[in-house]
């Protein structure tokens, strides 16, 4: 590898951190939204059922949304633990989206496609020496 190619970032990179940075943002409105629609709701006297467990669903997508937005903002400096969090977190999101969708969300199909396409492209050969320093 020259040193021309090895300062290029591959397009496979750049397509799966286009979507982490989808993902992050994504995450961190979704974790937004539901902690405030839960407050709007006890705020009117509604009652929110499985409050608690919402509330844990909110704090684990800002957390992976803020984890998420850390790697894409690093991944310039081509560390490893950057590809392998990504890796990670992809892997736990394909697999609540496929329990969802197996429990009848169909709407989660798009997530498991673009986790399956961000862990495909970081598989490969020029992600894995992108991101090999």
């Amino acid at each position: 590898m020259t040193a021309e190619t090895a300062a290029r970032m591959p397009g496979e990179v750049k397509g799966a951190l286009a979507g982490v940075w989808f993902q992050a943002l994504a995450e961190l409105l979704g974790g937004w939204w539901l902690l405030t629609e839960v407050q709007s709701r006890l705020d009117h006297g509604q009652e929110v059922p499985l409050q608690d467990l919402v509330r844990f669903s909110a704090y684990v997508a800002l957390l992976a949304g803020a984890v998420l937005l850390a790697c894409a903002v690093c991944a310039r400096r081509r560390s490893r633990w950057v590809r392998g969090t990504i890796l990670g977190i992809q892997c736990a999101g394909m697999a609540t989206s496929l329990i969802s969708i197996l429990t009848g969300v169909l709407a989660h199909v798009v997530a498991l496609l673009l986790a399956f396409g961000i862990t495909l492209a970081l598989t490969s050969q020029s992600a894995r020496e992108w991101f090999s320093r």
